[in-house]
């Protein structure tokens, strides 16, 4: 019966022989029959690399970093530029112009005034007038009832602005700029005994408001 690798290296040890390690079955038989192990085989150890010579001299390092850039030929440069797109400029039309004003005169402008160009435009004295509590609701019924065309509201518009005769009143009391007419007020009013009729002077108010002073 043979013995296994385990009981040769045993057997081996007890006698003193050396050089078990990393022997097969075969050799630790053959240790211990001879007292020596089977000669290791060498193998050849590879030839080192030589390069195949080359024809002509050997390329030569450079000693200067190249600094020159490489430009690329125009011909190869793409010539297409994308336009900026400008943003489109709001035209307001004229018919918006016109109901911006309507709505302004009626919401900001003076009342004598609206009233007597609305009873110019419908030549009805008797009919409701315009009060500061019911500007809105007043302006939304004569739209409905009255004011539906833009030449109806362009014609009670130039009615209002001949009405309020601001380059009269101005030029009579000689009120060019802004500036002129806050000094004039501070000067004419009433509470620091200024001689000016009410009238005038609530006129001169709403002109200025309105940015209508003297132009000649």
């Amino acid at each position: 019966m043979s013995k296994s690798i385990c009981e040769l290296k045993i057997e081996l040890k007890a006698k003193g022989i050396k050089g078990i390690t990393g022997l097969n079955k075969s050799g630790l038989e053959a240790l211990l029959k001879g007292g020596k192990s089977e000669p290791k085989k060498e193998y050849a150890k590879p030839k080192p690399f030589v390069p195949a010579p080359t024809k002509g001299e050997s390329p030569k390092v450079a000693e200067k970093t190249i600094t020159k850039k490489i430009t690329v030929p125009k011909t190869l440069m793409l010539t297409y530029k994308p336009k900026k797109e400008e943003p489109k400029k709001e035209v307001k039309s004229k018919t918006n112009d016109i109901k911006e004003e309507f709505t302004k005169i009626f919401l900001e402008g003076d009342l004598e005034f609206i009233n007597n160009a609305l009873i110019a435009i419908t030549k009805d004295s008797k009919q409701k007038l315009v009060t500061d509590d019911d500007r809105m609701k007043r302006m939304k019924e004569l739209q409905t009832k009255f004011f539906r065309s833009k030449e109806t509201k362009r014609e009670f518009i130039t009615k209002y602005n001949s009405l309020d005769n601001c380059n009269d009143v101005m030029c009579k009391y000689g009120i060019n700029s802004k500036e002129e007419y806050k000094k004039w007020i501070l000067k004419n009013h009433p509470d620091k005994g200024g001689t000016v009729n009410d009238a005038e002077f609530k006129q001169i108010i709403i002109c200025a408001k309105k940015n209508k002073f003297c132009k000649y």
